[in-house]
């Protein structure tokens, strides 16, 4: 099962190096990671051409002459994936060292499920963990966890392609449009 990280980025300098050094210590490593930046004009392609020289078989930059837009960005970047499985990043997320490992586990689980969503610790701007996830955060606000949607949290496998891509005209924001389509292809 070829595995993907699809990351957008525009001016995320603060935090790329954490995250991507994360991806690399999975427990279970990504087959690609596709990093598409959306003319970020701050350090950002610089920290992420050092890790493409380190690692250039694992590690694709795409490097979009204007803004596009986190949407369409997003977009552009799913494209250019070719894993199994696709597992969706912001440009501001540390994952646990078992995230692939635990959600592929789930798809071989469950192999009918197309889609998988899991909940996150929050943290402070020091990457220090606080009090709160992400699904606590939503259920405190809404009292639903129908409304628990976010990309970064998201991963699906590549058949999802066939129904999502590409992506409506003037559609903002990739995260709820990929959920809904998956929701209502069961």
């Amino acid at each position: 099962m070829k595995i993907s990280i699809v990351m957008t980025v525009y001016n995320g300098e603060k935090y790329l190096k954490e995250q991507i050094d994360s991806f690399l210590n999975q427990t279970l490593l990504p087959d690609e990671i596709i990093i598409a930046d959306d003319s970020s004009s701050d350090k950002t392609i610089e920290i992420i051409e050092k890790y493409e020289k380190k690692y250039p078989d694992k590690i694709k930059i795409f490097k979009n002459k204007y803004n596009l837009g986190f949407t369409k960005n997003f977009e552009k970047a799913i494209s250019k994936s070719s894993g199994d499985v696709i597992f969706l990043s912001d440009q501001d997320d540390v994952w646990y060292e078992n995230k692939i490992q635990t959600i592929i586990k789930k798809f071989n689980t469950n192999p009918s499920v197309d889609l998988i969503i899991h909940d996150a610790d929050l943290v402070n701007e020091d990457l220090k963990t606080t009090n709160y996830s992400a699904l606590s955060q939503v259920i405190s606000g809404f009292n639903d966890t129908n409304v628990f949607i976010t990309g970064a949290l998201t991963s699906f496998k590549k058949d999802l392609l066939n129904y999502i891509l590409p992506f409506p005209k003037n559609l903002i924001g990739h995260d709820g449009f990929i959920h809904f389509v998956s929701k209502n292809l069961n």
